[in-house]
């Protein structure tokens, strides 16, 4: 019986619904103050069961949000300067990442700022807001 054990999975870890890091951004001087999601999921087909390169992209910039994340919880654990977060290396590959975002909808000049908000089943938090940045 021990042995037939091993044949199924267990779906243990399905049990609880952790944090989820959202990344947005808002461009200064427009009409509109409103933060847009930076990342989003891409379409999923059946073909992406073989080949889902476009899902791994959106994966590892999900993995680099919750990695700043990561690294301001442990920064302010540590009672360090709060501006000491930029200069980590996750903040600058999500401050690129956001320019990248914001150049490939066409815009060649713009200040932005980014946030990270933090939801969990009980409460909604913003991680980090970043100051005004000029592309």
């Amino acid at each position: 019986m021990i042995f037939l054990r091993i044949l199924f999975p267990s779906w243990k870890f399905f049990d609880r619904i952790g944090p989820v890091a959202t990344l947005f951004y808002q461009l200064s001087g427009s009409d509109s103050t409103k933060w847009v999601a930076c990342l989003s999921p891409p379409k999923r087909s059946f073909l992406h069961l073989l080949l889902n390169s476009t899902g791994n992209i959106y994966l590892a910039q999900q993995g680099l949000v919750d990695r700043l994340v990561m690294d301001i919880n442990k920064m302010s654990n540590a009672e360090t300067g709060a501006d000491k977060i930029t200069h980590t290396t996750s903040y600058q590959m999500i401050l690129r990442l956001v320019i990248n975002t914001i150049k490939q909808s066409g815009l060649k000049k713009a200040s932005f700022r980014f946030k990270i908000g933090v939801h969990t089943p009980s409460e909604s938090y913003d991680a980090i807001i970043s100051n005004e940045i000029l592309l």
